[in-house]
């Protein structure tokens, strides 16, 4: 089966009504720390912070919080 962008899953690869919680960081990261100290199973920071996706599912609640700790905004949750 083909999707509106013409590529093939199949169709127990995604669930009706299902929505993946999807996190990026903004080059504005300051790499404060804030996200690691929170939610350290999906954040680690180096030069700026780094998202461990495959985490993300897991702990939305911590990522939810520490998006809204974030200093400069640079968590981007959808």
């Amino acid at each position: 089966m083909y999707n509106k962008h013409g590529l093939i899953f199949k169709t127990g690869d995604i669930k009706k009504g299902e929505n993946k919680m999807t996190v990026t960081i903004e080059d504005s990261c300051i790499a404060c720390g804030a996200c690691e100290s929170i939610c350290d199973a999906v954040f680690s920071v180096e030069d700026k912070a780094v998202v461990n996706a495959a985490n993300v599912e897991a702990n939305k609640d911590a990522v939810q919080e520490a998006a809204g700790a974030c200093p400069v905004s640079a968590i981007i949750v959808e």
